[in-house]
Formats: structure tokens, sequence, C-alpha cells
């Protein structure tokens, strides 16, 4: 299999970065499952964003049936988090580590899967 090239990797890693720091900052909400809806809405945008670096079109729609997918993919890691909110300070800065890590994983599989697309169909 082709490699991605340096230039759509440099794009996505700003990409998914920039977006995970995001969520990173929304998961640090102290009260727990108020981050779920606005994780969901980032890492849609983020998933939105790394199409157009591979020329795929998507609807909001099904870019936001790609984050919940994700995110249900990981509910074990998510559940837990939310749990740690029940303690002060620690459960909230656990949760916003998680909540980066996450995103990062969804955004690199993303990334992944579309480049791959992409070399099936001869399009970049």
């Amino acid at each position: 299999m082709k490699e991605m090239p340096a230039e759509q990797k440099m794009k996505c890693h700003s990409i998914i970065h920039s977006f995970a720091s995001a969520c990173g900052a929304i998961g640090a909400a102290p009260i727990p499952g108020s981050d779920i809806a606005p994780l969901i809405a980032t890492q849609t945008a983020m998933i939105l964003s790394l199409g157009a670096v591979f020329h795929i079109s998507l609807s909001n729609t099904y870019a936001e049936t790609m984050a919940k997918t994700a995110m249900a993919g990981n509910i074990g890691k998510i559940l837990a988090s939310e749990f740690t909110k029940l303690i002060p300070s620690v459960g909230s800065a656990v949760n916003a580590i998680v909540a980066f890590a996450v995103t990062e994983l969804i955004g690199w599989d993303v990334a992944e899967e579309f480049f791959e697309k992409t070399q099936c169909v001869g399009v970049v």
C-alpha cells in the first residue's frame, strides 16, 4: 500500500491535532455527560475537514454518523472517563486527556480510511 504524501499528512496532522486539542478542552467540563454532544459536533467538523484534504465530499449527517460510530467503539474509555469526573479536578483532567486521545485516534483512523479510498479510485 502506498504511503500518504507528506503534504496530506501535514494537513491531517494540523486538523487532527487542532480538533483533538479542542476536544480536550471540552472534555474538561466537570459535569458528567455534558461534553458528549459538543465532542460529537467537534469530531464531525474534524471529519468534514479531513474529507476536504482528500477531496471527499461528505454530508454533515454522514460525518456525524461516523463520529458517533467511532465514539460508540470507544464507549468503555468514554464511560470510565465520565465517571472519573465525580472526583473533583482530577476527574476533569483525566476526561480531558481521554477526549484528546480518542479524538486523535478517530482522526487518524478516518484520515487513513479516506486516503485508502482515494487510492482505490485513483483520486489524489
